[in-house]
């Protein structure tokens, strides 16, 4: 046990306990402590993401005032939910007083630097509420916070995963909880359960399966009450499950909302699960970022990887595994529950059919029940189970410590002591070394993006996809995009497909030549961005969208020219009707001079766009497929025309609408023809052919 210390001797250690980690910190993080304000890390994957997700953040609450959880600065103008996009909105929110003192980069440096601290902290303060023993504890929070893991989510500019500092801190609350029922330790679990999930919704999924475990634990340990002690250990769960779904109501709810939509985006399919599970070798590859033999295990980790696959570091620690070999052996009363636990969470980060040796192998696994339920089809990734298994890793290796230490107790106590953990904690540091860090500067940002030339610009149409390099320059241009790179990258609706290819793409059946640039005016998209580099093998080059732009717009749109990018200016039309065609078109037909159209199925929809309301007459050419079809037209629900269409034939369609758009549904009566049906060689069926379609007063 914890020899008792005065106040002031207890903060001091404290103090050098949260001291010797910072110290650790800046180390295994070097050289980024030199470059706080200039150089990031995982700019290679996933780092310009959070910090567009930690610049939103701030400008959501401070500038707009509105919710972070949506936004039309991505996938404008119609936007997008952030609910299912993993972009660490504590760790966003938390860096706002830093972005305002220090800017966006010093902001996410500092709170990944201090997530290290932290995760080593609260780990400190589970291990020595298990062992007793400072010095065990100490390294106890080194090994989980500094595991290959979790440097690998730093590595990777992924700090959603990252940010696992509350999770030793649930579990040391729910423990307390359930043994002594102080009311202070519910509090605390709840908190640190409902911060967990505000990190990271998959932490929330890890904790409440702990919670499950620690639960039987507790009542087998209590048994001999019989049914007194499971109604007592059930109705605390109960009352911190219920004050934790409150707590998180105001997300859940409208996570749970999207879920049950038919447009599940955010599920993954099976397979996706399968290649983003842990190889069971994986596990025992040495830390593939140690600057001696870290080459030699990234090259055996990528035999054991899918290729195009991000996949989760897992290495166990050989030191911390001998050492939790050590302590189950002399202290299994205390180590058999964590050594079971961490077993479960390894097996769960194994997936749904294991894996050795690159193969994937035809056993089943336990993660394949958990996979049944709508919830776990979210996370395509089982191998981060191993998370917890860490945790679980790092008390049983802190009581292996403990009872080192008491051997060495037998000599002369203090020196053996003292001798015996310095050892250890030198083995273990050498071990999990991790430097140098890969900093990075950001990516130059193209000067028209900062020197004012788009001070009074609205949105920017991008060329091509800028993916995340587009989300981090829209950090320093302030202004909507069409595009984004978010963790569940739902496809954009037809508006933002036509305002995104309609410039680049203009033979459609639309019989106005500015239509496109009607629907940009409209939304207030007046800039385009081509940039010159981030293209990949048989995309389009910057020559040939270049060359597309200037067909399109005429050379006197181009207004800047950097290194980086191009800078055109989009037409501006005063036109008062525009369409936008949604669902339900084939791919256009027609072309050298014949007409363009497009084939219907049973139903389509088209948009329009109208600047003052008023009437509105759809004039379109139609044809019908092998027999007269009847063509319904139909507004939120309503029919308001009825035709019959057989050979081509103009036809209209009288209406008043209201300002703003309007959706329309084009539905046919009869059955489409299917392929290779009275001649049909498309490859879907098709009813309507329509071209021509234009919409005026």
């Amino acid at each position: 046990m914890i020899r008792p210390l005065s106040s002031l001797t207890r903060w001091r250690t404290e103090v050098l306990v949260i001291g010797g980690y910072l110290l650790l910190t800046l180390l295994f993080t070097y050289p980024l402590a030199l470059h706080l304000g200039t150089y990031v890390v995982g700019l290679h994957v996933d780092v310009e993401q959070y910090l567009w997700s930690f610049w939103w953040m701030r400008r959501a609450l401070l500038e707009l005032h509105t919710t972070p959880f949506f936004t039309h600065w991505l996938y404008y103008p119609d936007g997008v939910s952030l609910y299912f996009f993993a972009f660490n909105p504590l760790h966003a929110l938390l860096s706002i007083p830093f972005q305002q003192a220090f800017g966006l980069i010093p902001a996410y440096n500092l709170m990944e630097l201090l997530t290290f601290v932290a995760t080593a902290y609260t780990t400190y303060l589970l291990a020595r509420d298990v062992t007793g023993s400072r010095m065990a504890s100490f390294i106890a929070g080194i090994i989980f916070a500094f595991a290959p893991t979790q440097v690998d989510h730093f590595n990777v500019g992924q700090p959603n995963l990252h940010a696992v500092e509350f999770l030793p801190l649930y579990v040391l609350c729910l423990r307390r909880w359930l043994s002594d029922g102080a009311l202070r330790w519910l509090a605390g679990a709840v908190i640190a359960l409902a911060l967990s999930s505000f990190a990271d919704w998959q932490f929330a999924v890890y904790l409440e399966l702990f919670t499950a475990g620690a639960l039987l634990a507790a009542w087998l340990a209590q048994r001999q009450h019989g049914r007194s002690a499971l109604c007592m250990l059930g109705g605390r769960i109960v009352a911190l499950e219920i004050l934790y779904v409150l707590a998180i109501a105001p997300i859940l709810i409208p996570m749970l909302r999207e879920l049950a939509t038919s447009d599940q985006y955010m599920v993954r399919p099976r397979e996706d699960t399968v290649w983003h599970s842990a190889d069971l070798i994986a596990f025992f590859v040495p830390n593939p970022a140690h600057p001696l033999w870290g080459a030699w295990a990234q090259r055996v980790l990528a035999t054991l990887t899918t290729p195009g696959v991000l996949a989760t570091t897992v290495s166990l620690s050989y030191v911390a595994t001998g050492l939790a070999v050590f302590g189950a052996w002399q202290r299994w009363r205390q180590a058999r529950f964590w050594g079971v636990c961490g077993v479960a969470f390894l097996l769960l980060a194994l997936g749904p059919q294991l894996r050795v040796s690159g193969q994937v192998t035809s056993i089943p696994l336990p993660y394949e029940l958990l996979f049944q339920f709508k919830v776990m089809q979210v996370s395509r990734a089982p191998a981060r189970f191993v998370i917890m298994a860490l945790l679980c890793l790092s008390i049983v290796a802190a009581l292996g410590v403990q009872a080192l230490l008491a051997r060495a107790g037998q000599r002369p106590r203090r020196l053996g002591q003292v001798a015996v953990g310095s050892m250890l904690l030198g083995v273990v540091c050498f071990e999990l070394l991790p430097i140098p860090a890969q900093v990075q500067p950001p990516r130059p940002v193209p000067a028209f993006f900062t020197d004012g030339t788009l001070r009074a610009a609205g949105a920017l149409l991008e060329a091509p996809n800028p993916s995340n390099s587009g989300m981090y320059y829209a950090t320093q241009h302030g202004h909507p995009v069409l595009y984004g790179e978010l963790s569940r990258d739902n496809p954009p609706t037809p508006l933002v497909a036509y305002l995104r290819d309609g410039l680049f793409d203009d033979e459609d059946i639309m019989a106005n030549p500015d239509n496109w640039a009607c629907v940009a005016t409209y939304y207030r998209v007046t800039h385009l961005v081509i940039y010159r580099t981030g293209y990949v093998p048989g995309a389009t080059d910057a020559a040939t969208f270049m060359q597309q732009a200037n067909q399109a717009l005429g050379p006197q749109a181009h207004i800047r020219s950097t290194p980086e990018a191009e800078l055109y200016t989009l037409p501006q039309v005063d036109d008062d009707t525009c369409i936008v065609l949604g669902n339900g078109w084939g791919s256009p037909r027609g072309s050298d001079g014949q007409p363009i159209y497009r084939w219907m199925g049973q139903q389509a929809t088209v948009g329009v766009l109208r600047r003052t309301p008023g009437p509105v007459r759809l004039t379109f050419q139609a044809h019908s497929f092998a027999m007269a079809r009847t063509l319904q037209v139909q507004q939120a629900g309503a029919r308001v025309a009825e035709l019959t269409v057989g050979t081509p034939q103009t036809q209209h369609v009288d209406l008043t609408l209201p300002a703003g758009m309007t959706w329309l549904t084009l539905s046919v009566k009869e059955p489409p023809t299917p392929p290779g049906v009275s001649g049909n060689t498309e490859r879907e069926p098709v009813s309507i052919g329509v071209g021509n379609l234009s919409a005026g007063q």
